[in-house]
């Protein structure tokens, strides 16, 4: 009858620390991922602000023109 608690006993320990080990595991990943999502979305807006200022900076240079052109 020990026994048979003993084994039971071992055996719902280890399911429950398996359980834990992966749940830590899965936050692991999920943060990782969450990370490389931020710095691709940093990326990408770096890249649109970056294309975004050559837009503006021709049409105000095109806009310079046209008024001096005009004078």
């Amino acid at each position: 009858m020990k026994i048979k608690f003993a084994i039971l006993f071992i055996t719902a320990f280890v399911s429950i620390s398996g359980a834990t080990a992966c749940g830590a595991v899965e936050d692991e990943v999920r943060n990782r991922a969450r990370e490389e999502v931020d710095k691709q979305r940093q990326r990408v807006e770096d890249e649109v602000n970056k294309g975004r200022k050559q837009v503006e900076d021709k049409v105000n240079k095109e806009a310079t023109k046209l008024v001096e052109d005009k004078q």
